[in-house]
């Protein structure tokens, strides 16, 4: 999951992924995982991160960016 946000972005952004910041700098990425895939996942997750706010929830398409900048 964490894989699709970072691909995602950068295919929007026409650039690969290597070039964006590191994911981890905008968030916890192992509490994102268990927020996601633990036993009780979240029903919404939202953050910023390369000027898209990200929401992860399943009712809603389950990934949903929205441009920030």
């Amino acid at each position: 999951m964490i894989q699709d946000v970072i691909r995602t972005i950068a295919g929007r952004e026409r650039t690969r992924v290597e070039n964006l910041e590191p994911l981890y700098e905008s968030i916890d990425t192992d509490a994102l995982a268990r927020l996601v895939t633990g036993d009780r996942p979240a029903d919404r997750i939202e953050f910023n991160y390369a000027g898209y706010r990200i929401i992860i929830a399943p009712d809603d398409g389950w990934l949903v960016l929205e441009e920030t900048h």
